[in-house]
């Protein structure tokens, strides 16, 4: 998304300069407005050139490195420092080597004057529009070190999300290869052993026994293109699932699965209640903050049905309607929204309604490892149970044989 420089004049008068990413000019003076900046000039801003590395290298920190920074600086910030006095402090820290220099060029950028908001800006690579309209908004209402509070703690709930859904699938998938591996093996290496006291035989091996040794020698003899089509398809899909509509089609799919389209939805509201409460508690507009909402959201499925949303409030509608009325959002959680907007406490509610939906993902969680597991214990009993019966019939039928 382009990022724009801008002067704008605040509240109090006085006037500021900038970063804001925006589908266009146009878009960014709305999103300026809304921040209630009155903007003097805006102009297309230019990416800092980075410093060259080799192709297998990234030059994008990873969000270990982003979430240090914002604990550290919401730790230095919180003891009273100044924010030019705190980035100096940490600037003294070991951090790995991409973090020391983005640290520095923003202890460089604060030293000429910047606010650290615009310093951010210049690495919206690193940064997003979330993070930057929350600091953006704490030194504007003087509460920069309760914004770096809020941001860490919303990273860190965020993390422990993750962290919960992927420690969730290490068993099965580990489970699961394991299980793939032993029955390769079998298939491969164990069965045509067996089929050899048949050779020379005219007698007619068991069908269920032709079968198995089949694909075991399939196998054998073609598992190499098998390998080589299974990369090849990955490569596919993945080109396509970068592209636009190859991305909303596998999401779209993945949301109407059962069971696990209800823990994406679930995930993905969380992510989208808590990321919205933690701007509404730190002041920024409704529509900037739904804005930012919606862009943590991955699957586009929702995500789209979420932008909705957006032409609703500016037509004036409330917000839990819309939201209720896209069909990607929990009906508990739209309720409690409609209810902080009848109480004037939407931005507590929205806490509120963050909390469940991250319990509901933890139940999500439970019951479909619930499922899972013993269906994957069942499917591998039944192949490896029919690979032994095969083999079993292949011995008896071996007892027949003339000698």
């Amino acid at each position: 998304m382009p990022k724009y420089q801008y002067k704008a004049v605040d509240q109090h008068g006085e006037v500021i300069s900038s970063f804001v990413q925006a589908q266009d000019k146009d878009t960014a003076g709305r999103i300026l407005f809304d921040d209630k900046l009155t903007p003097i000039s805006i102009s297309e801003a230019k990416e800092p050139k980075t410093k060259s590395s080799p192709w297998f290298f990234s030059q994008k920190l990873k969000q270990q490195d982003i979430e240090n920074f914002t604990l550290e600086l919401s730790t230095f910030l919180n003891t009273g420092l100044p924010i030019g006095v705190a980035i100096n402090a940490m600037a003294d820290l070991e951090h790995s080597p991409l973090l020391d220099d983005l640290i520095k060029d923003i202890q460089q950028q604060i030293r000429q004057g910047s606010e650290l908001a615009a310093a951010l800006s210049i690495h919206s690579t690193h940064f997003n529009q979330l993070y930057i309209s929350m600091v953006r908004a704490g030194e504007t209402s003087g509460t920069l070190a309760n914004a770096f509070e809020k941001l860490s703690a919303l990273q860190q709930s965020q993390r422990e999300l993750k962290e919960s859904v992927t420690s969730a699938l290490i068993y099965p998938g580990i489970l699961l290869s394991a299980a793939g591996v032993a029955i390769v093996i079998m298939l491969a290496f164990v069965v045509p052993q067996f089929s050899e006291l048949f050779a020379g035989s005219d007698r007619a091996m068991p069908l269920i026994t032709q079968v198995v040794i089949g694909a075991g020698h399939f196998l054998v003899n073609w598992g190499w293109a098998l390998l080589a089509a299974s990369l090849v398809g990955l490569i596919m899909g993945r080109r396509l699932y970068q592209t636009e509509q190859g991305r909303l089609s596998w999401d779209t799919r993945i949301y109407k699965t059962p069971l696990i389209g209800n823990l994406a939805r679930d995930v993905e509201a969380a992510r989208f209640f808590r990321t919205l409460a933690t701007q509404l508690r730190s002041g920024i507009h409704l529509t900037t903050a739904l804005k930012s909402a919606r862009e943590v959201i991955s699957n586009q499925y929702i995500a789209r049905r979420i932008q909705t949303v957006e032409q609703g409030l500016i037509e004036g509608r409330d917000l839990s309607t819309p939201l209720n009325e896209s069909g990607v959002i929990p009906p508990i959680a739209a309720n409690l929204l409609a209810l902080g907007e009848k109480s004037g406490n939407l931005g507590q509610m929205t806490e509120k309604a963050a909390e469940l939906l991250e319990k509901n993902v933890r139940k999500h969680i439970k019951r479909l490892l619930g499922l899972l597991e013993p269906a994957i214990i069942v499917l591998v009993a039944l192949i490896v149970g029919l690979i032994i019966f095969s083999v079993v019939l292949l011995i008896l039928e071996s007892n027949n044989l003339p000698f």
